[in-house]
């Protein structure tokens, strides 16, 4: 049984490894769920540097009931920095397979 709110609200929207940021209702009436990654940030594929947050895209995903009432999911996707100058790849984005299958290109 799990007691700790932010993992409870984690669970209901069936993403274990999502942070819930918050919870709003708008003037609709739909439920709107904002979540990020929690995992381990990745490091950067070119020189194996840490890498750093540059900024947080909100992207909405999808519409689902949550007790009852239309709910949107939207992820707050990571885009990551390298922080060696020196290294080609510069920024990328964090994907999380399990909230967001990538785009087929």
């Amino acid at each position: 049984m799990e007691s700790e709110p932010t993992r409870m609200c984690a669970l209901y929207v069936g993403l274990p490894d999502v942070k819930v940021l918050a919870v709003e209702a708008d003037r609709d009436g739909l439920f709107v769920s904002h979540v990020e990654q929690t995992c381990e940030r990745p490091r950067c594929s070119g020189c194996g540097s840490r890498s750093g947050v540059k900024d947080r895209d909100p992207v909405e995903l999808a519409d689902m009931p949550c007790f009852g009432r239309p709910t949107r999911l939207v992820w707050h996707k990571v885009r990551l920095a390298c922080p060696n100058r020196e290294c080609p790849v510069g920024t990328w984005t964090w994907e999380d397979p399990p909230t967001a299958r990538p785009a087929p290109r």
